[in-house]
C-alpha cells in the first residue's frame, strides 16, 4: 500500500516490487535516478525516453540483483546488533519533482519504529548498491579487467560520475542528506576491499545542476 508523508508518496514493496512489470510501467515517462546524467547532459526527454524502452536482463544485471541481495541480507545483519534494519520501498514520489521518481536500494531505519513519521524520515540515510566487476567478459568470449570495483575501492574520485549524480538525485527526491554508497564485489582480489562504504553528503551544486535540467 502506498502512504503520504507531507509531500513525499512512499510505495512499498508490496505496492510496487522493483523490477516488476508494474515497476517498469511505473517509471515510463518519468525521469529517474539512473537517468540523472542523463538528464543533465542531453536535458528532460531524453532522460524520459531512457526509461520507455524495455528492460532486458543479462548476466551483469542478474549478477548485481543477486549479489545486492547478499551484501545487504550481510549489512542487516551487522546492523541488527545495534538497533537498525534497511528497509526497501518500491519508489518515492516528490511533489515538488512531479516529472521524477526514485527506487532507492534501501534506506536505514530503528528495528523497532512503529509509525514512520516525518521527522524519523528525515534522520535515516540512503543505501545505495553497486556491484561492479574487476573483470569483463567480452561478446567474442574475450575477457579484460578493467579492475573497475577495485579502483573504486581505492579513490571515491574513481566512482562513475552517473553513480554520483544519481546519489545526490536520490537525496533530492527523498529529501535527505546521507547516502552511503555500499561497493561488493566478493570475487575481489583483495579481500579488504570486496566490500567498501562511503558516506556520501549532499552536494547543492550537483543537485543544483539536476533543478537546473528539470526546469526547462
Amino acid at each position: 500500500m502506498s502512504f503520504k508523508i507531507e509531500h513525499i508518496t512512499f510505495h512499498t514493496v508490496d505496492d510496487l516490487p522493483q523490477g516488476s512489470d508494474k515497476w517498469q510501467l511505473f517509471r515510463r515517462g518519468k525521469i529517474t535516478a539512473s537517468n540523472a546524467y542523463k538528464l543533465v547532459l542531453k536535458g528532460k526527454n531524453a532522460a524520459i525516453l531512457e526509461n520507455k524502452k524495455d528492460v532486458y536482463n543479462n548476466m551483469y544485471t542478474d549478477r548485481g540483483h543477486a549479489l545486492e541481495f547478499e551484501v545487504k541480507e550481510r549489512l542487516n545483519a551487522t546492523l541488527a546488533k545495534d538497533g537498525y534494519v534497511i528497509r526497501e520501498f518500491g519508489s518515492l514520489e516528490n511533489d515538488q519533482y512531479p516529472d521524477c521518481a526514485y527506487s532507492p536500494d534501501g534506506v536505514v531505519f530503528p528495528i523497532n519504529l512503529k509509525k514512520l513519521g516525518w521527522n524519523e524520515w528525515r534522520k535515516m540515510p540512503l543505501i545505495e548498491v553497486k556491484c561492479f566487476s574487476d573483470v569483463t567478459e567480452h561478446e567474442d568470449g574475450t575477457k579484460s579487467e578493467p579492475m573497475k570495483h577495485t579502483k573504486c575501492c581505492e579513490d571515491y574520485n574513481n566512482v562513475p560520475i552517473y553513480a554520483k549524480f544519481q546519489m545526490q538525485f536520490g537525496m533530492m527526491i527523498a529529501e535527505r542528506d546521507l547516502c552511503y554508497l555500499v561497493l561488493y564485489n566478493p570475487d575481489c582480489s583483495n579481500p579488504d576491499y570486496r566490500v567498501k562504504i562511503y558516506p556520501v553528503k549532499r552536494d547543492e551544486k550537483i543537485i543544483n545542476r539536476i533543478k537546473e535540467a528539470l526546469s526547462k
